[in-house]
């Protein structure tokens, strides 16, 4: 008898390891760099892997939990973002796994579908269209993860339209 891999459970629990690993790491990179000398904006190797690899979870921080300033992706050293961002991870990969271990059986309903794809549709051209106004304020690899989370959802939406016409 074989198990299945419960991608639901399994990408989120992955996902926050590598998070909580990334963020003390960078924390420690961020420490060492700025001690010798001042640096204004500096993103460290583990904030841009985290970012790069999160990228929807850091739109979304921003976007719901940003304060007054300016749309910025980054570690912030305060409790709230970081625990937003946490969850948003969590949320980011319980999707992508329930995804994965349901494909598109869950989502016959036309009206089901058609609504999931929209807000993958928008989410997708979001992400892409933040990637490229911000393109100069970022690393290249943040921007070039938003370019391809962009494009992922937005075939994820194609393909659930189509589903959603196919059992119509």
């Amino acid at each position: 008898m074989t198990k299945r891999i419960r991608w639901s459970l399994a990408l989120p629990l992955m996902a926050s390891l590598l998070t909580v690993a990334l963020v003390m790491s960078g924390r420690h990179q961020y420490e060492q760099e700025t001690s010798k000398k001042i640096i204004w904006d500096y993103f460290t190797l583990s904030e841009i892997m985290l970012d790069s690899i999160n990228y929807p979870a850091a739109v979304a921080t921003e976007l719901f939990g940003g304060g007054p300033h300016s749309f910025r992706i980054g570690m912030d050293s305060s409790a709230r973002p970081i625990i937003l961002y946490f969850a948003f991870v969590v949320l980011q990969w319980f999707v992508a796994g329930s995804l994965i271990e349901e494909g598109t059986r869950h989502l016959k309903r036309r009206a089901v579908s058609l609504s999931f794809a929209g807000v993958a549709l928008i989410s997708g051209i979001m992400f892409g269209l933040i990637a490229v106004h911000t393109w100069n304020a970022y690393p290249l690899l943040i921007g070039m993860s938003g370019i391809f989370w962009g494009i992922l959802l937005i075939f994820v939406a194609v393909r659930l339209t189509l589903v959603g016409r196919l059992s119509a």
